[in-house]
């Protein structure tokens, strides 16, 4: 049993501020339409996709995440025309070319293989699809230090990255891309970029 398998129950409400407010940045770059298809890759308990189906009921969504448990509770709040698959990032069980908004929040730092992780991405993604990339970021002190206490005390846990760090990761796999720094309260210090798939 992993982490999230044992967290998914409180995992809510032990995250609940960090959650709304890393969420509500990943959402404030995805601007879906009616029809188009939306992939929450580490979706978790589905709190992201909750919020779009609220806000964009005509949209398609999916979420794929490592830990049942955290789909479980997932499967609870949302509707069942949304699916929720078990999977990860670096082999994505998605269609090729099926997915017009990908989104992940505070997962990335959970990933092997970036690179791998990052063919997934635009494997996935249609021509001219947007990543919306939500994650911890290296630019802030506080960030590295809990990095530092993630990877001893989480053997999932990989490593966190910088902003130009994720940029030239995504540039090199063919997306144009902005990446955007900021710190959400004085602890947690966050990235979200914005990569859209190179036709």
């Amino acid at each position: 049993m992993n982490k999230y398998d044992r967290l998914a129950r409180r995992y809510d409400r032990r995250w609940a501020s960090y959650l709304r407010e890393s969420i509500g940045r990943t959402l404030a770059d995805v601007a879906i339409q009616p029809g188009q298809t939306l992939l929450d890759v580490g979706c978790g308990t589905g709190q992201l996709l909750v919020d779009v189906h609220k806000s964009a009921p005509g949209a398609l969504l999916r979420g794929v995440d490592p830990s049942e448990r955290m789909l479980a509770v997932a499967r609870m709040r949302l509707p069942d025309d949304v699916v929720l698959t078990r999977g990860e990032a670096e082999r994505l069980p998605i269609d090729s070319a099926s997915v017009d908004w990908l989104v992940t929040t505070s997962a990335f730092h959970y990933v092997r293989d970036p690179f791998v992780a990052r063919r997934e991405f635009r494997r996935v993604l249609r021509p001219g699809g947007t990543l919306v990339l939500t994650d911890w970021s290296a630019e802030f002190l506080t960030t590295r230090l809990q990095a530092r206490w993630s990877k001893a005390t989480d053997a999932a846990f990989q490593r966190i990255y910088t902003a130009l760090e994720l940029q030239a990761i995504l540039v090199a796999g063919g997306f144009d891309v902005t990446v955007e720094t900021y710190k959400i309260n004085w602890y947690w210090g966050l990235m979200t970029a914005r990569a859209v798939k190179s036709r």
